[in-house]
């Protein structure tokens, strides 16, 4: 009974923090990109929101998926507490489909992925990772320092005790992803020549 309430409220704060995630890019400027955050459980619960909401303000390439019931898969590489975290999504529905979470050692390939986030344990292998999948259609998001220098897409990153992210709007077009105005408006913006 105790193990089913506390799932219940770790799963009510997810959606108290998502919404609070959505209320901050309605209303948030370029200028007022920070979030405050208050236990580090909820830091972590607030990033794995951070990833659903990148996946719902991201649009991928016609054709990506070959059937209108297949699912939207988060891809995980490596082993950190966020990528634990992220287990949660499981069953949710961005853009009418449902998540899957799936760990990269058990996919049948990267490319059925459409986000991967590459965990903090992969430090010495992401860039293997990224090259890999360079040019293909799939979201790339990690806390992993200089993650967007070298080729990633979204890196999170803590300023000042807070969550913070940032978009190498290069690599996403090189991708072919369409990330929101919405999204890019609160996010550090940068490209591959720029300090990352």
């Amino acid at each position: 009974m105790k193990k089913i309430l506390t799932g219940k409220l770790i799963c009510l704060s997810l959606s108290l923090l998502a919404l609070s995630f959505n209320a901050a890019l309605a209303e948030q400027t370029q200028a007022e990109q920070k979030v405050t955050e208050t236990q580090p459980g909820d830091a972590r619960l607030f990033r794995a929101a951070f990833i659903f909401h990148f996946a719902k303000l991201t649009s991928w390439p016609e054709g990506t998926w070959n059937n209108t019931l297949a699912p939207l898969n988060i891809c995980t590489s490596g082993n950190d507490q966020l990528a634990d975290d992220l287990k949660r999504l499981s069953g949710k529905i961005i853009k009418d489909r449902p998540v899957s979470i799936r760990s990269l050692q058990y996919a049948r390939s990267v490319s059925d992925c459409h986000v991967l986030y590459i965990a903090t344990s992969e430090n010495k292998n992401y860039q293997k990772i990224i090259r890999k999948i360079r040019n293909q259609p799939i979201l790339t998001i990690s806390e992993l320092k200089h993650f967007t220098r070298s080729g990633g897409v979204i890196g999170l990153f803590r300023e000042s005790g807070q969550t913070r992210f940032r978009i190498n709007l290069d690599n996403a077009r090189n991708t072919g992803l369409i990330l929101s105005s919405r999204l890019l408006n609160i996010a550090v913006v940068v490209g591959d020549k720029e300090q990352q």
